[in-house]
């Protein structure tokens, strides 16, 4: 659900999921849908010994990567590919895996899933983490209006170029615990808050604000509403009215031998 417009860093959810998985140096770890890197760079400050490789299916995307762990220790190998498709990697050919609001992106989610218990080694360790968008938290002017927005923003379907679920966060257990090569082992939600429009507050807006736009006629929202939620949430942002909040579940798993 989230646009190339939308480009934030979240370093408290990337510490998270690093702790979450509790890397060693040395490691061989890859990030399944890598994006512009935040992942990667936070793994390469934290085990700089460790060898990391990152998937995409976006160019763009590694070319930011690219660059963001240009100047970070380590050794980083990007790849281009589908991550509808199996892994191209050997089993048990990695102690560690990451994997962040990838699986709604997807046609088959329960093969990335399925593959990564696959290439998991014995002792290793996985992470799957995903927002749930379903449960935003935005507290400021009218409720109704942001009630209605929300909803619209949360309802929104599959376009034939992205596969959106925006409950899966709360359903990420679920599809874990089913799958045949994966056994959970710790659970999580971490939870992102701010009370100010800005950062990840500011950004989460300008997406549902750009996303819906592109489907007025599908959610009964107009520009008119658009804009006045956005100059609401503006004033009361002013008056210290405002207040956000956007959970992340987090399951920690291993292979299942």
């Amino acid at each position: 659900m989230v646009p190339e417009v939308l480009q934030s860093t979240r370093p408290g959810l990337h510490r998270r999921i690093v702790d979450l998985l509790r890397p060693k140096q040395g490691w061989r770890i890859l990030d399944l849908g890598c994006g512009r890197g935040e992942q990667l760079a936070e793994l390469a400050r934290f085990v700089p010994k460790a060898r990391l490789v990152g998937i995409d299916r976006n160019a763009e995307f590694l070319t930011a990567a690219e660059a963001r762990l240009a100047s970070l220790p380590g050794r980083t190998l990007l790849r281009c590919a589908d991550l509808d498709l199996a892994l191209t990697f050997t089993d048990r050919s990695f102690d560690g895996i990451v994997s962040h609001n990838m699986l709604e992106f997807l046609e088959y989610p329960v093969i990335l899933l399925a593959e990564a218990g696959r290439v998991l080694g014995e002792h290793g360790r996985a992470v799957f983490s995903h927002t749930d968008f379903g449960a935003l938290t935005i507290d400021a002017g009218s409720s109704d209006l942001t009630s209605h927005i929300r909803h619209a923003y949360a309802s929104l379907e599959a376009d034939g170029s992205q596969h959106l679920d925006a409950h899966l966060g709360r359903r990420l257990v679920g599809m874990v615990s089913r799958c045949p090569t994966l056994r959970i082992t710790e659970t999580a939600v971490h939870i992102e808050t701010s009370a100010r429009l800005d950062g990840l507050a500011a950004n989460r807006v300008r997406d549902i604000v750009w996303t819906l736009r592109r489907n007025l006629s599908r959610h009964h929202v107009t520009c008119g509403e658009l804009e006045r939620w956005r100059a609401e949430l503006e004033s009361a942002d002013r008056a210290g009215r405002f207040f956000f909040a956007e959970p992340v579940y987090m399951v920690q798993a291993r292979r299942l031998t």
